[in-house]
Parts: structure tokens; sequence; C-alpha cells
């Protein structure tokens, strides 16, 4: 388990034992915050590790090339190269 869900599995154990009433404002916080976490973890590695990262580059510049529109350098914050 990663240490994001502990907030929202300790609420819930905490509310199915009767200890304290569900507040659904905490609740939906911590729900948030163990989803968020989920979906940012691919990026956080991509960012992260080296092997990843040279596994993902290409893939984003692709995207950048033909979905965005933008040439790669000018992505990087390269200088452009003048059309000939």
């Amino acid at each position: 388990m990663q240490t994001s869900y502990l907030p929202y599995k300790v609420y819930t154990v905490l509310i199915t034992m009767h200890v304290i009433r569900i507040n659904m404002n905490l609740f939906s916080t911590f729900m948030i915050i163990s989803f968020l976490n989920r979906c940012l973890n691919p990026f956080i590695y991509a960012s992260q590790y080296e092997v990843v990262r040279r596994t993902w580059t290409p893939l984003i510049d692709f995207i950048r090339r033909h979905i965005i529109g933008k040439p790669v350098a000018a992505a990087r914050d390269e200088p452009v190269p003048e059309p000939s």
C-alpha cells in the first residue's frame, strides 16, 4: 500500500468501526489525494529515471510534432531553424 492511501484507509476503518462519523469533505479529500497520486505516478517516474526518460522522449516528441503541431526544437526552447 502506498502512503498516499494511508489517510483514506485509516479514515474508512474508523468510519466502519463507528469510531467517528463520516465527513464527506474530508472523505472526498482523502480519495482525491489517493487517485491523484495514482494518476501522477507514471509522470513522476518518467521525470526521474533516465531509462524511462529515454523511452518517453520519442513519444513526447511525436505528440508535439503531430498532435500539438509544434516543432520539437521549439517545444524544447531551442532555436527553430529557418525554412529554406
